[in-house]
């Protein structure tokens, strides 16, 4: 008989420095996508000029991306059931590098672009369940924490702080096209380390892949979902014909999905691992966490755009000044979930805490404020997100069975971009509400013929006439002026109030989680219980 390996080995026969490296080759396959999925967070108006677009069509390349990787989250699971971890791990890496390179070298083509963005989506979501259920079943269970906060690295981090920071860069100094190319290249060595160091499959052939009447509803209910949450602010919702016609054929298609995978007998997810109360709790957590970071980094993105009037660029460097914070958040978290006996919700509270902080500090901010006075906040919003992720990631996937695991680790990300996905479209709607609501108010203190605002005109009026201004025109470029400042103000005050919400978030969200959580674990051992 052969000896048992030692508890430190991990499976498959990869020793340490194999597994490491393969770790590593995933977080920077991972890195890649953080990058493909930020596109247009602060670079769209330089997007759109590129292809000649108008803003709806250019919101496709993001529709496309969001359903393409939503889809991937929905069918991996069963993917790496039937053709190998390894060899979807493989195909979705090198697929990714090269879809990639190709956006970089999409040059006023919209078409391809679009293909581009629905490869990177679904290659994407494919290597992010295949990656993080290969870690969890490379290494042992105690090295988990930590190598979760590396993984967390890549997927929160960089698309929330480091990402924006590099689009702007690339657009103000060269061309938004010009990042892909070398995350692309550099794609293509990660793909080629996993390639060195792969392991070997064992796959099921007998697994059921969802049949093509499934794959269909699944796609018109995705891409329906996604465009209802993206563009619903621009519809205002509900007052728009087209968009009513558009969520009752969602609604119709996510009926059909679910009657369709009803009769196959073929389930996209395994619903056992909603058998363990943890992994359904952490579920739930984990939309509301995707809805307050994304929601709240697309408040940031837009706040520094609309009301700091800052370059791209300088919207990138207002988030990236919080991405230390961020990886130290993860990186303390793992190390106290690893290195001592303390659970794994004990950074939960903290997370929120300084996440609310972050936010009641944000909604003192003005047209005035200068990016070093947001980077306090933006600080301790980093440090919470990334206590909070880490211990979320742990809660929710480190008791799930290997077996389960591929299930387990689709569910957790699609709840996280799910979340995502509401949160920005709470932070859109809101300003799509009360930024004219603040107009309205404002504008009652802006009536000609009081003599404070005749006062301010004529002033603007004379500094504009000295600075070379016609002097016939010279009360109208007043006015003007006074119009914008009013509209700076109003936005202001608007997304004062959004930070303010935002904060408040956790007030509901709590009692509702703990409420969720309470019920899931009497249910748990009312069914453990002997009859």
């Amino acid at each position: 008989m052969h000896a048992p390996p030692p508890a430190d080995t991990p499976a498959d026969g990869f020793g340490p420095t194999r597994a490491a490296t393969c770790v590593a080759a995933i977080v920077a396959m991972l890195a890649l996508d953080g990058v493909n999925s930020t596109l247009l967070v602060v670079n769209r108006g330089a997007v759109a000029g590129s292809f000649a677009a108008i803003p709806d069509e250019i919101a496709w390349l993001n529709i496309a991306y969001l359903t393409a990787k939503i889809m991937a989250f929905a069918l991996s699971p069963r993917l790496l059931q039937r053709f190998g971890p390894w060899r979807c791990l493989l195909a979705a890496s090198w697929g990714l590098a090269l879809a990639t390179a190709a956006l970089g070298l999409t040059m006023g083509a919209l078409g391809p672009a679009m293909a581009c963005r629905v490869a990177q989506g679904a290659l994407g979501g494919l290597l992010l369940v295949t990656g993080q259920s290969l870690v969890f079943a490379l290494q042992p269970a105690r090295r988990q924490p930590l190598l979760q906060a590396l993984l967390a690295l890549p997927i929160v981090v960089l698309p929330t702080t480091i990402a924006p920071a590099l689009h702007g860069w690339s657009t103000d100094a060269h061309a938004w096209q010009l990042l892909f190319l070398p995350s692309g290249a550099i794609g293509m060595l990660g793909s080629g380390a996993l390639a060195i160091v792969g392991g070997h499959d064992r796959p099921d052939r007998s697994t059921r892949l969802p049949g093509a009447g499934v794959c269909v509803l699944l796609a018109l209910a995705t891409t329906g979902f996604v465009y209802v949450l993206q563009k619903g602010a621009r519809y205002d919702w509900f007052d728009d014909p087209g968009f009513v016609r558009a969520c009752v054929w969602t609604l119709l298609a996510f009926a059909g999905l679910v009657l369709a995978s009803t009769r196959a007998k073929t389930s996209l997810f395994a619903t056992a691992v909603f058998r363990d109360a943890r992994f359904s709790f952490g579920f739930c957590a984990t939309f509301a966490a995707g809805f307050i970071l994304f929601g709240s980094a697309s408040a940031i993105s837009l706040f520094a755009a609309n009301v700091l009037q800052l370059a791209p660029v300088h919207v990138g460097q207002v988030t990236l000044s919080s991405s230390i914070m961020v990886a130290l958040g993860l990186l303390s978290a793992g190390l106290v979930i690893q290195y001592t006996r303390a659970r794994v919700e004990l950074p939960i509270p903290l997370g929120i805490v300084l996440f609310m902080t972050s936010m009641w500090l944000l909604s003192h901010a003005t047209p005035d404020s200068g990016r070093s006075e947001l980077a306090v906040a933006t600080w301790c919003r980093g440090l919470g997100m990334g206590a909070l992720f880490m211990s979320l990631t742990m809660l929710t996937l480190g008791h799930v069975e290997q077996g389960l695991k591929a299930h387990g680790v689709a569910l957790f990300n699609l709840g996280r971009q799910v979340g995502g996905l509401a949160g920005s479209a709470f932070v859109l709607t809101w300003l799509e509400w009360r930024v004219p609501a603040q107009t309205t108010v404002l504008s009652q203190y802006l009536v000609a013929g009081r003599p404070a605002v005749e006062a301010v005109r004529s002033a603007l009026a004379g500094a504009l006439v000295a600075n070379g201004v016609d002097a016939s025109q010279g009360p109208v470029a007043a006015l003007a002026v006074l119009a914008r400042a009013l509209g700076t103000q109003a936005a202001a005050r608007a997304f004062d109030e959004l930070f303010l919400g935002l904060g408040a978030f956790f007030f509901v969200a709590i009692p509702v989680l703990v409420t969720i959580r309470v019920v899931l674990e009497r249910t748990q051992r009312a069914r453990t219980q002997p009859v």
